[in-house]
């Protein structure tokens, strides 16, 4: 028989739903400003800072799309997974780590790697977030907290193209690239104090 202190050990923690949503809702977009930016002006912006030919573009983006895949594969294989927030955090590194990558060297072989690393949040970070919503809410409300999580993922590929358009008009496409990097920590960081002021035993 397990006594209570030893049950008090291996308890695993747990967060309220409503924390859940908002780290998933907030992670979420971390990483996808990156990828909405590289798929709508990742060809113009390799051709205005490294003159790469843009009909070369989605072969490049082809590496990012099968880091991706390959970042997926892999979380089926190592499932389940015990400490998902800190993979979440590491992929947030992933994100600002590809985008100094990108836009601090020049030529295709930066390019493609800084690319390759953009792959790994892509692949890691809308499972996850899922699977964060889905072990912390209970099944009446998670289709409802399902729907909240794609109205927000979807709102992001309306609104960054408007944002990076006016900034790239205002200053040039590398330090645009290179501002990235802000929101990416931003929404991380956000994401993260939620939950370390909702965990609930």
């Amino acid at each position: 028989m397990v006594s209570d202190e030893n049950k008090s050990k291996t308890k695993v923690k747990s967060i309220n739903p409503k924390s859940a949503l908002k780290f998933a809702i907030l992670i979420q977009i971390a990483y996808m400003i990156p990828f909405v930016s590289v798929v709508s002006f990742g060809g113009l912006y390799l051709r205005s800072f490294d003159r790469i030919d843009i009909n070369q573009f989605s072969l490049y983006l082809s590496v990012f799309f099968l880091t991706s895949l390959l970042m997926r594969l892999l979380l089926v294989k190592r499932s389940p997974v015990h400490n998902p927030y800190l993979i979440c955090g590491l992929a947030v590194a992933a994100s600002i780590a590809g985008l100094g990558v990108l836009t601090s060297f020049s030529g295709i072989y930066s390019a493609i790697i800084g690319l390759a690393i953009l792959g790994v949040p892509h692949g890691i970070m809308y499972p996850l977030s899922l699977s964060i919503v889905a072990e912390n809410t209970p099944n009446e409300m998670l289709a409802k907290s399902n729907a909240q999580l794609a109205a927000f993922a979807n709102l992001v590929p309306l609104v960054v193209p408007i944002l990076i358009g006016i900034s790239i008009n205002e200053v040039n496409y590398r330090f645009t690239f290179m501002l990235l990097a802000l929101p990416v920590a931003l929404f991380a960081v956000l994401a993260f104090i939620s939950l370390r002021f909702q965990i609930v035993t």
